[in-house]
C-alpha cells in the first residue's frame, strides 16, 4: 500500500555500554545500598510527511505536508527534499500565512525549487516549537505520469532553542507513491489569492569583516506566503538585471539604489525601492570634484593662452 516510509539509520544498542551500566549499577547497590539513577537521552526530534494513502490517479493534485515533532523546543530547521520530477510536478510551496500556520515564520533561504526535483530551505521560528504535528510547510503536487514516484527527505537539520544552536540529527526518509489509472482522483481546494505580499521590516547594516553593506528585510503574505525574492540595483544610471536572492543579501560597493520584488505562491508581486543616501552624497561629492577639476584645467589652459599671446 502506497505511500510508505523507508527509515534510514536506526540506532543499535552497544552491548559493551549496557554491560558497563549494569556493572556500575550493581556496584552502586553494593557500596551505597541504593541504585544510581540514569538519565537516558530524549528521543531525537523528527520531520515526517502527511500524504494521501493508496494509489493516485494521473492528473490528480494533492498536498504533501512536512511536519515536525520534538520533545525539546527547536527554533531553526534546514532541509533538502527531492522528488521524481518525471512523474510529479511541483505546483506551489506554502509557508506561514493565513492559509497555513507554519511554525517557521522567517525563511533565510527558500524554500524553493533550486533545480528540477530538488526543494531546499532554511528558516527559523520566533517562537520555539515543542510537541507533535508542527507544520513546517505544504507542497502542492500534480501527478502527471503513471509510475512509482519517490519523495526523499535528505540533508535535514534541526536546532534546539538552547542558546547554543545545538544540532539535532534527523533520520532520512523516502516516501513512495503509486500513480495508477486505477488510483483515486484527488484535487486541491484553496481559495483564490489576489492579495500581494507586503514589506514589514527593512535594515541596512555594514559587515565589519569586509565593510560591505548587508540588507535584511522581512516580507509577509497573508494568504499563500512569500515564494521568491528578487533584487536589482543601481550603481550608476541604469538598473541591473533582476536576480533571485535570499535574506540577508550583500550589496556591492557603489550601489545607491535598491529595488526589491516579493512574489507569493500565486504569482502576486510587490516592489519597493530604497535609496542609500550615504552613497548618493558620496557620488555628488565625487561629481562635484570632477567638474571642479575640469574647471581648474580649463582655467589653467586659458591663463596659459593669455600668457603666450601677451
Amino acid at each position: 500500500m502506497y505511500p510508505y516510509y523507508f527509515i534510514v539509520g536506526e540506532q543499535k544498542v552497544n552491548y559493551i555500554v549496557i554491560t558497563t551500566m549494569r556493572i556500575f549499577l550493581i556496584t552502586s547497590l553494593i557500596f551505597f545500598g541504593a541504585p544510581v539513577a540514569f538519565v537516558f537521552a530524549e528521543e531525537n526530534p523528527d520531520i515526517y510527511f502527511d500524504a494521501p494513502k493508496g494509489a493516485i490517479a494521473p492528473q490528480s493534485e494533492f498536498i504533501l505536508r512536512m511536519l515536525l515533532k520534538s520533545e525539546k523546543p527547536v527554533n531553526a530547521a534546514s532541509f533538502t527534499l527531492t522528488y521524481s520530477h518525471d512523474i510529479f510536478e511541483l505546483l506551489n510551496i506554502h509557508t506561514k500565512s493565513s492559509v497555513i500556520d507554519s511554525v517557521i515564520d522567517f525563511w533565510v533561504e527558500g524554500p524553493r525549487e533550486s533545480r528540477p526535483g530538488v526543494v531546499s530551505g532554511q528558516g527559523g521560528a520566533s517562537v520555539p516549537f515543542a510537541g507533535e504535528d508542527g507544520l513546517l510547510l505544504e507542497l502542492d503536487f500534480r501527478a502527471r505520469a503513471v509510475g512509482v514516484a519517490q519523495v526523499s527527505l535528505l540533508d535535514t537539520q534541526l536546532y534546539y532553542a538552547d542558546g547554543g544552536g545545538t544540532r539535532a540529527p534527523v533520520k532520512k526518509k523516502v516516501l513512495f507513491f503509486d500513480v495508477s489509472p486505477d488510483g483515486e482522483v484527488l484535487g486541491i481546494e484553496r481559495r483564490e489569492d489576489t492579495t500581494p505580499p507586503v514589506f514589514q521590516e527593512f535594515h541596512i547594516a555594514t559587515n565589519p569583516i569586509d565593510g560591505l553593506r548587508m540588507i535584511v528585510f522581512k516580507g509577509a503574505d497573508s494568504e499563500s506566503g512569500v515564494q521568491k525574492i528578487y533584487i536589482r540595483t543601481r550603481a550608476y544610471l541604469s538598473w541591473s538585471e533582476w536576480q533571485e536572492v535570499s535574506i540577508p543579501t550583500r550589496l556591492d560597493r557603489g550601489v545607491w539604489a535598491v529595488e526589491f520584488m516579493l512574489v507569493d505562491s500565486s504569482g502576486n508581486e510587490t516592489t519597493k525601492t530604497r535609496y542609500i543616501f550615504g552613497e548618493i552624497i558620496q557620488k555628488i561629492i565625487y561629481i562635484g570634484f570632477f567638474f571642479l577639476l575640469i574647471a581648474l584645467i580649463f582655467m589653467g589652459i586659458n591663463r596659459f593662452k593669455k600668457r603666450v599671446i601677451s
